[in-house]
C-alpha cells in the first residue's frame, strides 16, 4: 500500500480488524485518518512517557503504538510491529 502523505516511519502492510472496520464505517471515518495520525506520531490518548517512547522507537527495532478516539468517542488503536512489516488498526478489546 502506498500512502499519499509523508510518514516518519514505514508502515509495512496496513490491515484493519473487523471490529475497527465496522466502527469506523458507522462513524463514516476513513481508516487512513488514523494511519496518518499514527505515522506522524500524534500524541492522541497516550501518556507523555508512551508518546516519548514512540519517538524513541522510530529509529530502533521497537513497536510503535497509538491510541485515538473516533468521532463517537470510542477508542481505536494503531500498532506498527517492531520490524515495520505490518501496521494494524484495531479496537482495544481485539488485542
Amino acid at each position: 500500500m502506498s500512502l499519499l502523505f509523508d510518514t516518519k516511519f514505514p508502515t509495512g502492510e496496513v490491515v484493519i480488524t473487523l471490529g475497527a472496520s465496522d466502527l469506523l464505517a458507522q462513524n463514516e471515518q476513513n481508516p487512513l485518518e488514523f494511519i496518518e495520525r499514527h505515522t506522524n506520531l500524534e500524541k492522541g490518548n497516550l501518556s507523555e512517557d508512551d508518546w516519548e517512547a514512540n519517538h524513541h522507537a522510530v529509529g530502533k527495532d521497537l513497536r510503535i503504538f497509538s491510541s485515538f478516539n473516533t468521532e463517537s468517542g470510542d477508542e481505536i488503536w494503531v500498532i506498527t510491529e517492531h520490524d515495520r512489516s505490518v501496521t494494524t488498526i484495531l479496537l482495544p478489546e481485539e488485542y
